[in-house]
């Protein structure tokens, strides 16, 4: 399990007390107890103090204090929202305390996290996460638009196993300053839990797994279309979009999506990359081709739509071989399609030289083309790679 790395620098707070004419003798009291750090006392006093006088905004205000002060968020915050509801005048000394109990909280989580990530046993990593996690939350409450809090609750999350809390910790935090990476997450995390759902249909065979990976697969689809146009240069999200489109929609309606992306984003490689990998998965040779030619055109160091044209000219002269031995007149064309493939191999292998497959097919493409000797040795590289695995 990873380590949460965001931490934040504690603020410190120091509270000074305001000193308003004709204070009750509870409020007084209070405030002294306060300054004692005599907080059970002062809250019997804050309680007798909002008790007698409903519309003491400083009571509350107090009182909300000292609830933050003994770890009750939940009452902290209830108390600080009746203040503002008798008046604003506390506004700013509410928000320095939440801000303050913000930072505190969320460290208090991150370090719980932390030890979370030390320990081997699984009933005190849980324990652990359980209170990073009950931390996070308390720091959303007190500042809500801090997207890094919701990341690293996320993560909590995601390290007990429980995805589908995250749905509602993503769905609040789309809105923030960091969407973009958070709508990435939230797609990813929903495809995941849609493959899960269909793993568990295939176990089961009951209707609702199935109904459950679509549902997901659509939210995750409705999430990243939104995002994709304002962001069509960010890959992650294409890939998945078009995974996802494949799952609920079929190849076919997947490459009209792709024909409107090319159409709406005429320079995107990635979209004539997604477009040869679905032709070629159909042995659609000459489109695949174009495609990924396409997308080398726009970037010609992109090293997978390289390798894919490969792959395309060498499954395409294999087909033309076996059509050529049962020709009444057979020909050499399927040659031309493996001189096509060869240097690409030969490109790819010199950038990613421990790949025993990328041998091995460079390997047949040499057969084929009566290169014995480099096929042999191209058939050992593989052959040597494979057994240091």
């Amino acid at each position: 399990m990873k380590r949460i790395l965001i931490l934040l620098t504690l603020m410190s707070m120091v509270f000074g007390f305001m000193a308003f004419q004709c204070s009750s003798t509870e409020l007084t009291s209070a405030k002294l107890y306060i300054q004692q750090k005599n907080f059970a006392k002062a809250k019997e006093s804050l309680l007798k103090e909002v008790e007698k006088n409903p519309q003491s905004d400083e009571g509350y205000y107090y009182l909300g204090y000292v609830n933050g002060e003994q770890g009750d968020m939940p009452a902290m915050l209830e108390n600080f929202e009746k203040s503002l509801e008798i008046s604003n005048k506390l506004q700013k000394n509410i928000e320095d305390h939440k801000k303050y109990h913000w930072a505190e909280n969320f460290n208090k989580g991150v370090g719980l996290f932390n030890k979370a990530a030390k320990v081997d046993d699984k009933d005190s990593t849980d324990m652990y996460l359980y209170r990073a996690i009950e931390h996070f939350n308390f720091a959303i409450a007190c500042q809500p638009d801090s997207a890094d809090t919701y990341k690293n609750l996320i993560f909590a999350y995601k390290s007990l196993g429980q995805y589908d809390k995250t749905i509602e910790e993503y769905e609040k935090s789309l809105d923030l300053k960091y969407a973009d990476d958070l709508a990435e997450e939230y797609g990813e995390t929903l495809l995941y839990l849609g493959n899960e759902a269909t793993r568990a249909y295939e176990t089961s065979k009951d209707p609702q797994d199935s109904v459950r990976a679509y549902q997901y697969w659509s939210k995750a689809i409705s999430v990243l279309e939104d995002r994709v146009k304002a962001n069509p240069e960010n890959t992650t999200m294409l890939e998945n979009l078009y995974k996802l489109y494949r799952l609920t929609q079929g190849l076919e309606v997947t490459l009209e999506k792709v024909e409107q992306k090319i159409s709406e984003y005429p320079n995107n490689k990635l979209n004539y990359y997604v477009k040869g990998v679905l032709q070629l998965g159909k042995n659609r040779y000459p489109e695949a081709a174009a495609a990924f030619q396409k997308s080398l055109d726009i970037d010609p160091d992109y090293e997978d739509a390289a390798y894919n044209l490969g792959i395309t000219y060498f499954n395409w002269g294999a087909r033309l071989f076996n059509e050529s031995l049962e020709a009444e007149n057979p020909t050499e064309e399927y040659k031309e399609k493996f001189e096509l493939a060869k240097p690409l191999f030969e490109t790819y292998l010199e950038l990613n030289p421990e790949d025993a497959s990328g041998w091995e097919n460079l390997a047949k493409v040499y057969t084929q083309l009566g290169d014995n000797e480099k096929a042999k040795d191209a058939f050992q590289k593989a052959d040597d790679l494979r057994q240091q695995l």
